[in-house]
């Protein structure tokens, strides 16, 4: 193997289960070769003395994590930000193994072995994916097993666990992919840690009937726990490797010798499967009644156009039976096949060569009920060429109402965003909308920034969704701020917004705010609404009804909060009318 060298340590990394194990040799060698570090573990003070002195220096963050809390990952994610400002590369390494017949296993059991391993890792990329967005750049490493190729025997839940983990890695990778964004699921085989030892977890209770998988798991144990040949301080060079791979879209890595062999017989024995009933299973197309195509016996001369067409061979061929030599067929009976086409491109030699084969065949075709399908699958695929060679040729056909760039925002793509809206298709409100609820940053400041877009209702998705970035931009470029902003971010429980915007505006603020907060057990908010804004808190009707609020829902700490702000008033109201009846009787 080539001796490892590092392009840039000038990057973040974000690594979960840091403390021992997997994680912990992944931040030691980070930490060594000069990388930012942000650790995670439930217990920061075993972080920090894991790490050692390599953790003594401005490059190393520990923070108290509880993964399963989406709070406390939101709040390590915006500690991560405070102190290096952005991050780079995460890790999701955070696990552990639950051992056991399945019937051993308790619903308890299941369920925290998913938390940790499963529940975790959508808090971490829920999070952390608006982070990544915002900077179009990112790499996401999700640590795995050879557990997720392979159901092992005493280890059903585990497996579940990690097949689980694959499937949502897979899925998610296609989703940020327009976001320069790359996903990579790491399924490991056996490396030297102590998951084979103290650490694995086994069943209270054991069932007789078992005795074969017990025997299974205490040989296992016996014979591997310490004993395992993987060195967990390998692995980070290896991720570094692919991560500093340049156009590489890498999607599984398999890791140690065993992994990369039961890859290989995993993937035989699905195509053994496969073929031992490939005849009874590829038979369950509708028959078609109307005289149409048939998707039985589709010549292989389809795949070589297929693939002339999209640069692969994706596409099943079910999708595309309308295309089957010497017969022809009239575009009326082709539904929406050549529009599936169009998505991938090649729009001029896909239409040339269609024609070629479809009685009947028109340019237009590919407008459907007064919206070009084509534009889009286009805008789906973030495929800008192909959206330039669209608009010219139908522009008269297709409709100007706003749908085709909302289209364009709800894609996240923002050079097709700018494309539209520079050839006649402009941002409506809705498109704002849309580009605030999805958090995309790069297009709201496009709308805002550059077209000088205003509405006193954007701040209110953002109010909603607890984004701050996006709350102060439009407060930095006074593109509007709704009434009751104050209001809707107290209700939502989004402490840093209320405090931005109490500082820096002064509408958005009525009792709605300090009820919803009581209601909602949001005691930091009350206390600054108390603070900044004693004038409206302390009226005595709105303290009094907050209070009730809250000990209706079982908010005892902000009850009497409240209802001392609310006899203070009373008071000082008690004092003012004292005073002036004796004014008057004096007089």
């Amino acid at each position: 193997m080539s001796t490892l060298e590092i392009k840039s340590t000038d990057k973040v990394w974000y690594v979960t289960g840091a403390s021992k194990g997997i994680g912990l040799a992944i931040v030691k060698k980070l930490l060594t070769y000069g990388f930012k570090v942000v650790g995670t573990s439930r217990d920061k003070q075993q972080l920090i003395d894991a790490v050692g002195t390599l953790g003594e220096n401005d490059r190393f963050l520990a923070v108290t994590v509880d993964l399963v809390n989406e709070e406390s990952v939101k709040q390590s994610l915006n500690d991560a930000l405070s102190k290096f400002g952005r991050i780079d590369v995460v890790v999701n390494n955070a696990g552990f193994c639950i051992s056991g017949a399945l019937e051993e296993n308790t619903d308890k059991d299941v369920r925290a072995n998913f938390d940790t391993n499963v529940f975790s890792v959508f808090n971490v990329l829920r999070n952390v994916s608006p982070i990544l967005r915002n900077q179009q750049s990112g790499y996401v490493f999700s640590i795995s097993s050879v557990g997720a190729l392979k159901g092992v025997l005493g280890h059903s839940t585990y497996c579940a666990t990690k097949f689980a983990l694959d499937g949502l890695t897979e899925s998610y990778a296609q989703e940020v992919k327009p976001f320069g964004i790359k996903v990579t699921t790491v399924n490991l085989g056996s490396f030297r840690t102590g998951i084979l030892g103290a650490e694995v977890y086994k069943p209270t209770k054991k069932i007789e009937a078992y005795k074969q998988v017990h025997g299974a798991l205490d040989y296992i144990i016996n014979q591997y726990s310490g004993k395992q040949t993987g060195d967990p301080s390998k692995i980070l060079d290896i991720l570094i490797r692919v991560y500093e791979a340049e156009g590489d879209d890498t999607m599984h890595l398999f890791v140690t010798p065993e992994a990369n062999k039961l890859v290989v017989a995993k993937t035989e024995l699905l195509l053994k499967d496969q073929k031992r009933w490939e005849e009874f299973t590829t038979k369950t197309e509708i028959e078609s009644s109307a005289g149409g195509p048939s998707s039985q016996n589709v010549p292989d001369a389809i795949f070589s156009f297929v693939h002339e067409l999209t640069e692969h061979y994706l596409i099943n061929h079910r999708d595309l039976y309308w295309y089957k030599r010497p017969e022809v067929y009239r575009w009326d009976q082709l539904c929406d096949r050549p529009n599936q086409l169009v998505r991938y491109g090649y729009v001029d030699t896909f239409l040339e060569r269609l024609n070629q084969y479809v009685e009947g065949g028109t340019m237009t075709y590919v407008v459907r009920d007064k919206y070009a399908s084509c534009y889009y699958d286009a805008l789906q695929t973030h495929n800008l060429e192909v959206l330039k060679s669209v608009i010219p040729r139908f522009n008269d056909l297709i409709s100007k109402q706003d749908n085709v760039i909302v289209h364009a925002v709800f894609s996240g793509d923002l050079e097709c965003v700018k494309y539209l809206s520079c050839n006649g298709y402009p941002p409506s409100n809705k498109a704002v909308n849309i580009a605030l609820n999805r958090g995309n940053f790069p297009i709201i400041k496009y709308f805002i920034g550059e077209l000088g877009l205003k509405n006193d209702q954007f701040m209110d998705i953002p109010c909603t969704r607890g984004n701050l970035e996006i709350v102060k931009y439009i407060h930095d470029n006074n593109a509007g701020c709704t009434a009751s902003a104050v209001d809707i971010a107290s209700s939502n429980g989004h402490l840093g917004i209320v405090e931005f915007l109490l500082q820096n505006r002064s509408e958005g603020f009525t009792r709605e705010a300090v009820i919803k907060a009581a209601s909602f057990g949001y005691f930091e908010i009350i206390k600054q609404l108390c603070t900044v804004r004693p004038d409206i808190v302390k009226e005595t009707k709105i303290a009094r009804a907050a209070s009730d609020y809250a000990y209706e829902n079982g908010y005892g700490e902000i009850y009497e909060y409240l209802l001392n702000f609310g006899k203070e008033s009373e008071l000082k109201e008690q004092d003012i009318l004292g005073s002036y009846l004796e004014n008057q009787y004096k007089q």
